[in-house]
């Protein structure tokens, strides 16, 4: 699983936030199907605290997927921290639960902290605290996709993109930004099958991300004369990632 939420820390004293996420997900045995994203204060309902949710589904017919998804948080909610919990369910109602130390283990942002304190003019106008890049979406994508990022300050920012060797390919920004949050996009059409990295440089500020261009998983429906159908695994775009597919009766 991979996970990305656009914020930490919010203020929610004037006005309720709306807050970006994503979940990739994938199950090795059956298709994926609905998702949950919580927050959770005090130990949740069931032990006096509270819980704010945002649920949805995936793509039908899919082991492997991701979604972009929001949760709002309303005026005056609760100050402190809120803990972040995922549950998966599949088509056969398995339910995978990933808690807040679950995150933490797999180097995910585990919670999201509310305060609710006098803010500054700038906090208003959505100035950040720190230089972020955040991970593109989709990813895999084929063959454009978006990066966000995050500058506290006016800055010059240079954002390129590396093969796995270690080659300039494009060239997405070098230019000077005002504060705030910005973002790109990388349309990579031209470029071959493969693993490529997001670079981000600005004063001081280095972080690359792995990204996948084109999209590795394509799903291939094949028919054949047998009156049932038959869960098989068939080879996508490259032959060391694969994707799963139903065999359709003809008769």
């Amino acid at each position: 699983m991979n996970f990305s939420i656009y914020a930490d820390t919010i203020n929610t004293s004037q006005e309720s936030v709306t807050i970006d996420f994503i979940i990739e997900a994938e199950d090795s045995e059956n298709y994926l199907l609905n998702y949950s994203l919580r927050l959770i204060i005090n130990g949740g309902v069931m032990n006096g605290g509270e819980m704010l949710e945002s649920a949805g589904q995936f793509n039908d017919s899919l082991m492997s997927s991701s979604v972009a998804g929001t949760i709002e948080i309303p005026l005056g909610t609760t100050e402190g921290q809120w803990n972040i919990k995922i549950i998966l369910i599949d088509e056969l109602d398995a339910i995978s639960n990933i808690g807040p130390n679950d995150l933490e283990n797999q180097n995910f942002q585990n919670y999201i902290y509310v305060d609710n304190a006098e803010l500054s003019q700038d906090i208003f106008h959505n100035i950040p605290e720190k230089f972020s890049l955040n991970q593109n979406y989709p990813n895999p994508f084929n063959p454009t996709t978006s990066i966000s990022f995050a500058v506290p300050i006016k800055s010059k920012v240079e954002i390129n993109v590396y093969d796995i060797m270690g080659n300039e390919v494009a060239i997405l920004l070098n230019d000077v930004v005002p504060a705030g949050i910005q973002s790109v996009s990388w349309d990579a059409k031209n470029q071959p099958s493969g693993v490529y990295f997001i670079h981000m440089q600005a004063e001081g500020y280095i972080i690359t991300h792995r990204v996948m261009s084109p999209t590795y998983l394509q799903k291939i429906t094949l028919q054949c004369v047998w009156g049932y159908k038959q869960k098989i695994r068939v080879t996508g775009a490259d032959e060391k990632y694969k994707t799963n597919s139903i065999w359709s009766p003809l008769i």
